[in-house]
């Protein structure tokens, strides 16, 4: 099996793999290709390639001979035209903003990982790559306000007076904004902290920060450290704590994004009226629209003498440190897909490797086409399809385990009893769905006919035990004759 390492699009700076990663490819008697200049921004030579074993040669023969493709951002339209079909390939091309890529790869074929889409789980934390990079983004945010502001940092006692420290506020107290918060400390700032998310209220205050709390947030701890919409009510409240402090602040680092859509408005034209002369804002959520209303990617624009820095690559600003990072992600998450002996084991079982994947082909037997030529016909499915397909079962799920919490957290513990009583006799529900699902299973789906077989087993078993139970209950309150 041959692994292919491409050079990047300017302006990006980063290499997929670094030399240093490739015998770790050797050992499991894997062949490695890089595009010539590949890694040279991220100052790894060609030849330092050479040296690990790994062939230096052109991007079109790297994209004919590769078994799995290497990338950061997604290949072009030339570069599909080139790719070997059924290659599998990894990068991050953040599907939920740019499905048209993603069914652009499925239509040529390929078996796409896209590695931000990764569960953000304890198990997968060696494999986040948008953790590693978040992190470098986070300081050099700090570093590039510390450059730009137009005072110090730290608090200077000297003898011609003395300078106040830098009010610094950060919104987002991710991965990104703790280690903002832990470098902006380092430079003697003094800094605040907005989280839609109580529990990091612990971790900001154990790096000296404070933390800026508004009541009333939804839970965000299950959204994999981005946030999450709130309610008009809580906005509102947001908006004014925020303002209050930006008012007062020197630089401002905004961090927050949603999957999926256009990153909230946290700073609003009213409050960069607010702001002082000469305050700094640096928008690491620019890619996504950006935290302020006046944002514009990889620009720097003057608001009524706020300068507002929209920067979504900062982590290309290092690029040695932040290709060794993004690489050994790779190398992590390349382990769950590559057997023993170098061979391609794609497990979708794994919660991780399901978690990653966007799209897969299978080839079936070749068929015969006009031309004579014989073609393997491709079976494709995405990830987005399947979340469509699926959107249904996923909302009832989600209701039922929602409204499950909130019935039993609610009712007394000397009522749990005929509660559960009264709650079995309702998984008649779960027969009729049962029976609904074993109705619409193709043929030859056992999986789903004996899943639904043993559902309806299960499901009148509470049905009866359910109404017994709740027919003796009620038989201890009548009143003997």
């Amino acid at each position: 099996m041959t692994v292919g390492i491409l050079c990047e699009p300017l302006p990006e700076t980063r290499v997929s793999l670094l030399p240093e990663h490739i015998s770790n490819l050797k050992k499991h008697k894997i062949d490695v290709m890089t595009e010539t200049n590949a890694g040279t921004r991220a100052f790894a030579t060609d030849n330092l390639y050479v040296i690990e074993g790994a062939e230096v040669t052109s991007r079109n023969n790297v994209l004919e001979s590769s078994d799995i493709l290497l990338t950061i951002h997604p290949l072009s339209e030339d570069d599909l035209k080139h790719v070997k079909n059924s290659s599998v390939i990894l990068g991050m091309y953040n599907p939920l903003s740019q499905p048209q890529i993603i069914k652009k790869l499925a239509f040529k074929g390929l078996t796409t990982f896209s590695m931000d889409m990764l569960p953000r789980t304890t198990r997968a934390q060696s494999m986040d790559v948008l953790s590693s990079q978040a992190n470098i983004a986070g300081y050099k945010a700090v570093l590039l306000a510390a450059m730009q502001l137009p005072k110090y940092f730290p608090m200077f006692m000297t003898a011609a007076g003395s300078i106040a420290p830098a009010k610094v506020m950060i919104l987002g107290a991710g991965v990104a904004g703790l280690q903002a918060i832990a470098t902006a400390k380092r430079l003697g700032a003094v800094v605040e902290v907005f989280d839609t998310r109580p529990a990091v209220k612990e971790e900001v205050m154990s790096l000296g920060a404070k933390f800026i709390e508004v009541e009333g947030a939804k839970d965000a701890s299950g959204a994999g450290g981005y946030a999450v919409e709130q309610t008009e009510e809580y906005k509102q409240k947001q908006q004014q704590r925020i303002a209050e402090v930006a008012a007062k602040a020197d630089v401002i680092i905004t961090t927050a994004q949603i999957p999926g859509r256009k990153a909230p408005i946290l700073l609003p034209d009213s409050v960069l009226d607010s702001m002082k002369t000469g305050s700094l804002i640096i928008d690491l959520a620019s890619v996504s629209g950006g935290n302020t209303e006046q944002t514009k990617d990889q620009e720097t624009v003057v608001y009524k003498n706020v300068t507002i820095i929209g920067n979504s690559n900062l982590q290309g600003t290092m690029p040695a440190d932040a290709s060794k990072l993004y690489g050994k992600n790779i190398l992590n998450f390349l382990q769950l897909i590559i057997g023993a002996e170098g061979e391609l084991n794609l497990n979708f079982e794994d919660d991780l490797v399901k978690g990653a994947w966007w799209c897969h082909c299978e080839q079936s037997e070749p068929i015969t086409t006009n031309n004579n030529k014989q073609q393997p016909t491709i079976k494709m499915e995405t990830a987005l399809d399947w979340i469509t397909l699926h959107q249904q079962i996923i909302y009832i799920v989600v209701l039922s385990v929602f409204l499950g919490i909130e019935v039993i957290g609610r009712v007394p513990s000397v009522l749990h009893t005929p509660l559960m009583s009264g709650a079995n006799a309702i998984h008649g529900v779960v027969i009729i769905g049962a029976i609904i699902v074993m109705g619409k299973a193709e043929a030859g789906n056992y999986t789903a006919l004996i899943l639904g077989f043993l559902a309806v087993i299960l499901g009148t078993l509470n049905v009866v035990g359910g109404f017994v139970v709740t027919d003796r209950m009620l038989e201890m309150f009548k009143k003997k004759k």
